[in-house]
């Protein structure tokens, strides 16, 4: 069967459009017709079976099957540092490591190596080899285009690799961390930056997008003694709120440290909801206190903030249970793939269960 990539905004829930050179190819190199079928995928980890229904001069038409694709992928990322060779070897190289699993190739010029690039010829370089990425991705049937990094002294690589986790690792527990990872083109990064930051400004509106998951109550030992896992003391107080909307006071922090915070939630859709928070002073805080719904009690917390896999997880630990434990992630789209750490033992998703909302915990 026959593979093929597209954007993602080129996807709905029925349908999706292929543009761009593979038009010309499913048309009049492979001279497919309608109720063929293919597979589509949008290069961020998403494949689908689909049969095509239309052809056209520009672009082509394909129905979403129902049917279930396997997953491809590996279950870790693997950004491969590739020294330059001599002559085209590193052709050859980004052709076997695509079909291998990796997820990044960065050229890597150091002192000994026989193959030089010229800074002029850089970027023609570097996209034949991302059309070899691709072209090798469609053959061994990957859900994403492995990225072609830029060419980076030695030096220069291992620095940036220790920064990003130091980064990471700094940023870790904020309650609004985002990470836009190179899963995508830098264009296409820029995108979902300003996506993620016009959704945190409220450009519409500041939806939230969020999963909740129940988990088996986590190994603690293990999850503490990861770089990128920070500890978080929460307690969250529900106030007397208008129909329709939650509101309430959190105080988060740690080591007798906190911050102070009112949100107001309303519900758009089952995973979409519109959030707005506003930092509070310590007065304020306790001059909202005031003002508790009396049929629900505070909730108390340990939140374990985790980046995993350019993935951010919330994970909830409450005193009253020691069986099982509540997981969060936010999405940048409804269709994400979630990707969890093989220690987070998953028992099901309880996005849409009212009985696992904090509001319904804390209720007496």
């Amino acid at each position: 069967m026959y593979h093929f990539f597209t954007e993602t905004e080129f996807f709905t829930e029925s349908e999706a459009v292929i543009t761009g050179p593979d038009v010309n190819h499913i048309k009049n190199v492979l001279r497919m017709k309608p109720g063929e079928k293919i597979l589509l995928s949008d290069g961020k980890g998403t494949n689908c079976l689909c049969e095509i229904t239309e052809l056209f001069p520009d672009k082509v038409l394909a129905k979403i099957l129902p049917e279930e694709v396997d997953d491809t992928e590996l279950p870790v990322k693997v950004t491969l540092y590739q020294g330059l060779p001599k002559a085209d070897k590193m052709e050859f190289i980004i052709q076997k490591c695509v079909e291998l699993g990796v997820t990044k190739i960065v050229p890597v010029d150091t002192d000994r190596a026989v193959g030089k690039l010229d800074a002029k010829k850089e970027e023609a370089k570097r996209k034949r080899w991302y059309g070899i990425s691709e072209s090798a991705a469609k053959q061994s049937k990957r859900m994403i285009v492995p990225e072609i990094g830029n060419v980076m002294k030695f030096k220069a690589a291992i620095e940036a690799a220790a920064l990003d986790d130091r980064i990471i690792a700094a940023w870790t527990g904020h309650p609004h961390l985002r990470v836009i990872d190179n899963a995508t083109d830098f264009e296409d990064k820029l995108k979902r930056l300003i996506a993620e930051i016009s959704a945190f400004l409220g450009e519409p509106e500041p939806l939230e997008i969020e999963r909740k998951y129940l988990i088996e109550y986590p190994d603690m030992k293990w999850l503490t003694s990861l770089p990128n896992c920070r500890k978080v003391e929460i307690i969250q107080t529900y106030l007397t709120s208008a129909a329709g909307e939650e509101t309430r006071v959190r105080q988060r922090g740690a080591d007798g440290h906190y911050v102070y915070y009112l949100t107001t939630k309303r519900t758009v859709s089952e995973l979409k909801r519109v959030e707005i928070e506003r930092r509070l002073s310590e007065r304020e805080y306790v001059r909202l206190l005031m003002d508790a719904d009396p049929t629900r009690r505070p909730i108390r917390k340990d939140r374990y903030c985790l980046t995993y896999d350019n993935q951010y997880f919330e994970i909830d630990v409450y005193p009253f249970w020691d069986d099982r434990a509540i997981v969060e992630i936010e999405l940048r789209d409804e269709d994400q793939t979630v990707r969890f750490p093989e220690k987070l033992r998953l028992i099901r998703e309880v996005t849409d269960d009212a009985a696992y909302k904090n509001a319904a915990l804390a209720r007496i």
